[in-house]
């Protein structure tokens, strides 16, 4: 059944870069909803419920459903829904893999993360005007998520971990293709990579759910 939804999933992303491709964006309208769907369901084939992991992780695959519902609207309003979503979500991932590692982050690992963060924030920040506090605020979890999931796949090394891992790195570098679209190049260009790495990191996270 995993695989029908991941194939699901597949063919509503390509729905999704062909709307961008003809620019008739009512296809987006229904194509993302059902691709962010895909990744909650074939979260819940794992019976989340039964972990710790399990919940956290299925509470921010549902949070980010919303946020990508939220992010179709292209006002402001919508923006910010979608990023007050997004960042529940990293929180509920963060928590996840916190338990998981269970115990502090690598140091290294933190400071690597936080540098890369801080000069994605660097080029930003004279774009931003009064988003800055959100988006900075939003870095923040997202970087100590991303930190939490690679010091776990680092100090474990299962496969949930490396799969959450990969994830979560996929999910961050989406995001810089969000951030880059919506403050400083409105290139369709950065919807081409940054919405396939987005799903490829929403699934996996999904799929560690089950190994």
């Amino acid at each position: 059944m995993a695989w029908l939804w991941v194939l699901f999933g597949t063919g509503m992303v390509a729905l999704i870069l062909y709307s961008d491709t003809v620019k008739k964006p009512k296809i987006e309208w229904i194509a993302k909803p059902c691709a962010s769907l895909g990744f909650l369901m074939l979260g819940w084939l794992y019976a989340p419920f039964q972990s710790t992991y399990g919940t956290w992780i299925f509470s921010g695959l549902l949070l980010s459903v919303l946020g990508d519902v939220f992010l179709i609207r292209p006002k402001n309003s919508g923006f910010l829904l979608g990023l007050s979503s997004f960042l529940i979500a990293h929180i509920c991932y963060t928590i996840a893999f916190w338990a998981a590692l269970g115990g502090f982050p690598q140091m290294v690992v933190l400071l690597a993360v936080s540098i890369v963060s801080l000069g994605i924030f660097g080029n930003l920040k004279n774009h931003l005007n009064t988003m800055a506090v959100p988006v900075m605020l939003y870095m923040c979890v997202i970087s100590l998520m991303v930190t939490c999931a690679f010091s776990a796949a680092l100090n474990l090394g299962s496969t949930q971990n490396v799969l959450a891992c990969v994830g979560a790195v996929l999910f961050f570098g989406s995001d810089i293709s969000v951030a880059w679209l919506k403050f400083m190049a409105p290139s369709i260009v950065h919807r081409y990579w940054g919405i396939p790495m987005y799903y490829v990191g929403q699934y996996l996270i999904a799929y560690s759910v089950g190994v």
